[in-house]
């Protein structure tokens, strides 16, 4: 984390260098640490976990609530993505550059993705959502828009503005699953 603070990226960082910051042999590094990619998964775990635990809020709740309760879950997404900016950074440099990581990303996505389409498909099968959505995609579009929307805000929006995107960004995805 020392390094990552520095301002470099996980995947230009030499193990070396890790040793080095940490004062641990290379011995020590691999019997916790397969390879840096594991090291990433291993920081990133707690902000993957907070981001689920923030989502699971509305797609696992009883009943979903309205657009301002969607922005709530999108303004705990952002106050974490801001709280663990550099696990993800590290998580997703690294993903950008190894085919394994990319992969173990994508099969969470995939995962996360089957869970919302089965809420999805419920909700169809009670009348509360249209039957004219297809789960799995609208599951899809409404996870890599969320991800990619709120990356977005973390590197390049001004912090003030959080909550605003948040209200924006619920409202946005609220009205297509409520369509």
């Amino acid at each position: 984390m020392a390094l990552l603070s520095a301002g470099q990226r996980l995947p230009d960082i030499a193990v070396n260098d890790i040793l080095d910051t940490a004062g641990v042999s290379r011995s020590t590094f691999y019997q916790y640490f397969s390879s840096k990619t594991e090291l990433a998964f291993r920081i990133a775990g707690p902000a993957m976990d907070a981001a689920r635990t923030a989502s699971d809020g509305w797609w696992k709740g009883p009943a979903w609530g309205s657009s301002a309760d969607l922005g709530d879950v999108v303004r705990a997404l952002m106050a974490q993505g801001r709280e663990h900016r550099l696990e993800w950074l590290a998580l997703f440099d690294t993903a950008d550059r190894d085919p394994d990581a990319a992969a173990q990303i994508e099969n969470l996505v995939q995962n996360y993705v089957a869970q919302m389409s089965e809420r999805l498909t419920s909700e169809q099968a009670a009348g509360r959502v249209s039957r004219t959505i297809d789960p799995p995609q609208l599951g899809r579009i409404v996870l890599v828009t969320t991800r990619a929307c709120i990356l977005d805000q973390l590197a390049h929006g001004d912090p003030d503005g959080d909550a605003r995107f948040a209200a924006e960004l619920g409202r946005m995805l609220w009205l297509a699953i409520n369509q």
